[in-house]
């Protein structure tokens, strides 16, 4: 896939999902910019976004001049999503704004790779700095962030295997399985513990 994709062998920084506006494309295209600047081996892929919002931030990319660093790969079926992920050396989230939790993050923890995110509500609900790399939501935030978790192999290893435990310990299936039976559990308790209060009434 590197090769098809026209990667070279340089470091691969992943972003997956919409290209709506409130994801932050632009300060990540801005950043790019920065990155290239100290790391031109440095390949952007996005992936995701509908035809024409992949041509508007298509067009961006030939305003700031990083054409090269930046691959559009458009939507992709969910079964090759692992292979995009495998090449990735950093995974990407640069929402500028919003509070609901991006699905991405619980895939990007189990991945094992190194995430960086934008420091806001949207992510920090389930992100702290132990398990990604948190920055402010500004094209400087995101390229200096970027540009550490390259320079640094194994603060990145570290951060990568550290979100794959946290995703292990409070989000897979069999803990996702365990809180369905406490639930349901004290909802047992709770309702017979009603039904002894009717009685006594």
């Amino acid at each position: 896939m590197r090769q098809r994709l026209n990667l070279g062998d340089g470091p691969v920084l992943l972003y997956t999902g919409t290209l709506e506006s409130y994801q932050g494309i632009d300060l990540l295209l801005q950043s790019a910019v920065l990155v290239h600047a100290t790391s031109p081996e440095a390949r952007y892929v996005i992936a995701g976004g509908k035809p024409e919002q992949v041509a508007k931030w298509r067009r961006l990319t030939e305003e700031l001049g990083i054409t090269d660093s930046v691959c559009f790969v458009g939507q992709r079926p969910l079964e090759e999503m692992p292979q995009y992920t495998a090449l990735a050396d950093v995974l990407l989230s640069s929402r500028s704004k919003g509070t609901n939790t991006p699905l991405k993050l619980y895939t990007y923890l189990r991945s094992g790779k190194p995430i960086l995110a934008t420091n806001i509500l949207s992510h920090t609900q389930i992100l702290n700095p132990e398990v990604a790399m948190l920055v402010p939501a500004t094209p400087e935030g995101l390229a200096q962030g970027a540009l550490e978790l390259l320079q640094n192999p194994g603060q990145a290893l570290a951060l990568g295997e550290s979100g794959q435990r946290f995703a292990q310990e409070h989000y897979s299936w069999p803990v996702f399985l365990e809180k369905c039976r406490q639930v349901y559990s004290e909802f047992n308790a709770g309702k017979h513990l009603r039904e002894q209060v009717y009685v006594a009434q």
